[in-house]
């Protein structure tokens, strides 16, 4: 398994992020973080083949069958490193292991035309004293220059910056290269993995509109950038994109935006404000980790309108507030206090594993939400009881979205086991002797199992022992009759209580589980415009069956103005209580 160095090795300007994967990351843009661990780009050579190791003008090759790849250099005062074609009979066709990372005068290196695979980290990682405006002697990125010949058939340039050959990738700026405002060819359409890495003269990067993708890690660590604005096209910010650029104060997103990856703005300290467009129904884990305009309330950490992530030292009563359109990827994964985790009505997404445990005391979980996401759920070990109250919740139709059963207090309570429910095989586990921690691409830490298959996804699983079958740990679903908590329940055979209608909370309109000034709101705004906030409307709050019942707390002909205006009087304290249902 290859092993990418940490950038903060590597460049020595960054926090560490060492990791550990398969192989390079290349051509797609990832969102979610054991995704990333996961991937293997298959079209790469092979490069655990049997090799031998040749050592040319002080540049260390290992030697395929069939061709070369640049390893290491060993005179870390070269300042201009020129790759040579052939190494030992064969051709040069690539490099990685960071070969330049401790070359500390480097400042311009010269690719053959044999060059094919470039993982840009491994090319551009340099590091020496370089002294700038602010300070005299700090520890920068060196490389200036990186030249590529015309007659290269799988790359070119263009003003220092670096192309596929048919210009429609970006692949890499020399991170030393003097460039305050981004200039991007109109050609390109995509930026690759670390293509603007450590760019510490970078300032602002107004992303043109004929950039489509911006993948993983491209702006990592760019520490003077301050503003950046992201064109229409963009759907997705890849993982770890602007992660570590601690100027960063300002982002425009003008794009219909789907998807924000993880670590995508981890350690962006300056950054006070961001909106969340609410086309966005993904965000990572750990997306906005030390970022300025994180809020905590009681607890739990926002940004804009969705939950990012929980405090696991402390948070036994989860209330996610009012108005929060989504929860992000692992929010509230190792929240093992937790003894009650509410979601408001107005929770549209829930992300792969935004609640899992598999220690601490029982938890029963509310729902009041409209969608249970893909592995939303999966890793809730100590899960026992979830209300579901919309009876048109969306559940993803699998059945590991909810755990059928539950992990009585045992020594194992020390694991952790994080199941997709994709594959039986892929964990990232914890808690055995044959585990051992390293850091996550966004800073996170990770236990991974050494002797698990490399190809596996991340999945998760109860872990259920011989005397734990025997008792009754099966998780109950509750829900209302004809509901889809039911028709889920009935599909995978779970455990299944309706819903009392005396349980049904007269005055709460939107089914949050309490009554508040929003319900009378929430009234007025069904009733001015019964088609958006409807049944069948597509609003992020829209009026269920149970609202209907629940709101009609005055004469029982039906929700109206009169119903708002006595649940506000109620809530005021001019009146004592609602009024009694026959």
């Amino acid at each position: 398994m290859k092993k990418i160095i940490s950038i903060a090795a590597a460049l020595a300007v960054m926090t560490s992020m060492a990791f550990s994967t398969a192989a390079p990351v290349y051509a797609t843009e990832f969102t979610y973080s054991a995704d990333y661990i996961a991937y293997k780009d298959e079209t790469l050579p092979d490069l655990e083949a049997d090799h031998r190791e040749f050592v040319k003008d002080g540049l260390v090759f290992n030697i395929y069958d069939d061709f070369a790849y640049l390893v290491s250099c060993e005179d870390t005062d070269i300042t201009d490193a020129v790759i040579p074609e052939e190494a030992d009979g064969v051709p040069v066709v690539g490099l990685t292991d960071t070969p330049f990372g401790y070359c500390r005068s480097l400042k311009s290196v010269t690719l053959p035309d044999t060059m094919k695979y470039i993982d840009w980290l491994d090319l551009a990682a340099s590091s020496g004293k370089v002294s700038t405006d602010k300070t005299d002697g700090e520890i920068l990125p060196t490389l200036e220059k990186v030249t590529v010949s015309e007659n290269n058939p799988y790359f070119t340039s263009e003003n220092g910056i670096i192309y596929s050959k048919d210009m429609k990738e970006l692949i890499g700026c020399p991170p030393a290269m003097e460039m305050k405002e981004l200039k991007i060819s109109e050609k390109a359409e995509a930026i690759k993995d670390f293509a603007f890495a450590a760019c510490y003269k970078l300032e602002k990067a107004v992303i043109p509109e004929n950039i489509k993708h911006i993948h993983n890690s491209a702006f990592v660590a760019c520490k003077n950038l301050k503003s950046v604005e992201i064109p229409s096209g963009v759907t997705t910010i890849s993982g770890d994109a602007f992660f570590g650029c601690s100027s960063l104060s300002e982002v425009k997103i003008n794009s219909k935006l789907e998807k924000i990856g993880f670590g995508a703005f981890s350690g962006c300290t300056a950054l006070k404000e961001f909106n969340i467009p609410e086309t966005v129904s993904v965000i990572g884990h750990g997306a906005f980790e030390n970022t300025g305009c994180i809020e905590t309330v009681d607890g739990i950490d926002y940004v804009d309108n969705w939950a990012v992530d929980g405090d696991s030292n402390s948070l036994k009563d989860a209330a996610i507030r009012e108005g929060t359109r989504g929860v992000a990827e692992f929010a509230f994964l190792l929240c093992n206090k937790t003894e009650h985790l509410s979601f408001p009505d107005s929770i549209m997404y829930t992300l792969p594993l935004c609640y899992a445990s598999s220690k601490g005391p029982a938890v029963t979980i509310d729902f009041s939400g409209h969608s249970i996401g893909e592995r939303a759920f999966t890793g809730a070990k100590k899960l026992t009881d979830i209300y579901i109250y919309d009876r048109e919740c969306d559940i993803f139709d699998d059945e590991k979205t909810i755990p059928e059963t539950f992990k009585e207090p045992t020594e194992l309570d020390d694991d952790l086991i994080i199941d997709s429910g994709s594959s039986d095989n892929d964990k990232i586990s914890g808690g055995n002797s044959h585990s051992k921690s390293i850091q996550g691409p966004s800073g996170s830490e990770l236990v991974i199992d050494e002797e698990l298959p490399e190809e596996m996804p991340y999945t998760a699983s109860p872990v259920i022992t011989a005397d734990e079958e025997t008792k009754d740990n099966r998780v109950t679903i509750h829900g209302y009759i004809g509901s889809t908590a039911e028709a889920y329940a009935k599909k995978y055979n779970r455990k299944f209580q309706p819903i009392d209608e005396a349980e049904i909370v007269y005055g709460d309109a939107n089914c949050s589980g309490k009554v508040d000034l929003s319900d009378a709101v929430f009234i007025m705004q069904y009733i001015s415009n019964p088609d958006v906030y409807g049944l069948s409307g597509t609003a992020a709050l829209h009026m269920t069956d149970a609202g209907l019942k629940n709101g009609d707390v005055y004469g029982g002909d039906g929700i109206t103005p009169k119903d708002a205006l006595t649940i506000q009087r109620y809530m005021l304290g001019l009146i004592d209580s609602l009024p009694e249902k026959e």
